[in-house]
């Protein structure tokens, strides 16, 4: 009888450590899964901000010359060839203003698309802690050893994006400031 229990214990331990080890599988394949699928989406909300960046200030760029073509061709005409000595006769008289709907827009379009992005790449960074909680709490630190976790390039999946300020400011210990119009 107690040759029984010894192996019905021996069986429950065992079998405890396999429905164990397959949990631990899984969820780290969900975490994986999870990093690589927001890894990409940083990707993705990136793009979408530099592309609607780009062409926020190319429509701005074709505004500005619109308007001084728009200028030039006012005072031209009014003026002939000399118009320039004229041209301040004209700014008296029109007195030309610039929309700044534009610029306000851009502006948006900016601050919109580095807070998504500041979002998703904090997102990516929490899923990284978790995973890497997971990974090293006992008794999943055994698994994954036993198992061949990380199967992923962590450090790849949890790079970020900064600036060049941002890197030289944590490397001196130093915060440099450059002019946001130069």
């Amino acid at each position: 009888m107690k040759k029984i229990i010894i192996w019905v214990v021996i069986i429950g331990v065992i079998a405890m450590l396999a429905i164990k080890a397959v949990s631990f599988y899984n969820s780290s394949i969900g975490y994986e899964e999870q990093l690589s699928a927001v890894h990409t989406d940083t990707q993705n909300v990136f793009s979408k901000a530099t592309k609607t960046m780009t062409r926020q200030g190319f429509t701005l760029g074709k505004y500005s010359k619109d308007v001084i073509s728009a200028i030039n061709a006012s005072i031209g005409g009014r003026y002939g060839e000399g118009g320039a000595k004229s041209a301040m006769l004209w700014l008296k008289e029109q007195n030309p203003t610039m929309d700044t709907t534009l610029y306000k827009q851009l502006n948006q379009v900016i601050e919109a698309g580095y807070t998504e992005f500041a979002d998703i790449q904090t997102r990516k960074l929490e899923i990284v802690r978790a995973y890497n909680v997971h990974l090293k709490t006992f008794p999943n630190v055994i698994f994954a050893s036993a198992l061949g976790f990380p199967k992923r390039d962590l450090a790849k999946l949890s790079a970020i994006v900064t600036d060049k300020n941002t890197n030289q400011s944590f490397e001196t210990g130093e915060e440099k400031m450059d002019n946001p119009f130069e």
